[in-house]
């Protein structure tokens, strides 16, 4: 049925609108007078025929009954009287020791009765004088005081630490003057000859607080016999000096030509 639909109605699809006139159909045609009929005579159901169906077919369901039963021996045919009486024995055995084993505690005498009652009382008197006496315990009040008095002595003395003084915090001024003296070993370290010759320092001035990384641009001077090096953009007007260009260090007085 659902081929047939979409042979007949290629633009639509079946969903859940149409599903369920499309199974009803099938349904009907699928339980017609016909379809019984035929299917009853194919079973043998009506008119009733037996050899229809063939009979291997049923074995699966038939018993299974066995031609010899194995015989029951008469030892194990015991007496019903005897096996019961003989549980009856052991239950009776059962109850006497869980009566014995219980342990009637006071609770247990006066819960749910009656404590006005002479023979509830009676119970209680004889319970009491059963019971054992409580043992005394010895007294360790002195020896619990004894013991706090020591620890809350030990805790004090752990208790008492020396004030430390106030120490002063690092500050930034320190941390520059470090560095400042660190920078001036370095430049006393290096040679006259690999300092600029306008700041006399190997680090710019103004990059002596920069924390990140620049790398400095030198231009060595071509005066005759000069040779000296300065910091390009920092310590004089140059910024770059490219191929062929002449520079000359501000020493000279002069300014750098281009080629």
């Amino acid at each position: 049925m659902c081929k047939k639909f979409v042979r007949d109605n290629p633009s639509s699809k079946i969903t859940k609108n149409n599903v369920a006139a499309l199974a009803s159909n099938a349904y009907v045609k699928a339980l017609s007078n016909s379809n019984l009929k035929v299917s009853f005579q194919k079973a043998g159901i009506y008119p009733l025929d037996r050899t229809a169906v063939p009979v291997d077919n049923f074995k699966p369901s038939e018993p299974y009954v066995g031609l010899d039963p194995t015989p029951v021996p008469a030892a194990d045919q015991s007496d019903v009287d005897s096996y019961f009486k003989a549980a009856e024995s052991v239950i009776d055995k059962k109850k006497q020791y869980n009566k014995t084993s219980i342990n009637k505690t006071l609770s247990s005498v006066v819960s749910g009765k009656e404590i006005t009652r002479s023979d509830i009382c009676q119970e209680i008197v004889s319970k009491a004088q059963s019971q054992p006496a409580p043992k005394k315990r010895k007294n360790n009040s002195n020896l619990k005081v004894c013991k706090r008095s020591v620890s809350s002595q030990k805790h004090k003395q752990s208790c008492c630490y020396p004030i430390p003084e106030p120490v002063p915090g690092p500050s930034t001024i320190n941390l520059n003057l470090q560095s400042d003296s660190h920078s001036d070993d370095s430049d006393s370290d290096i040679a006259d000859e690999d300092k600029c010759c306008v700041c006399k320092q190997f680090q710019p001035e103004k990059l002596k607080n920069c924390v990140s990384l620049v790398f400095t641009k030198w231009a060595q001077c071509d005066f005759n016999g000069c040779k000296h090096w300065t910091h390009l953009e920092y310590c004089c007007k140059q910024r770059v000096i490219r191929r062929n260009d002449i520079f000359i260090c501000p020493c000279h007085g002069q300014s750098s030509t281009e080629e």
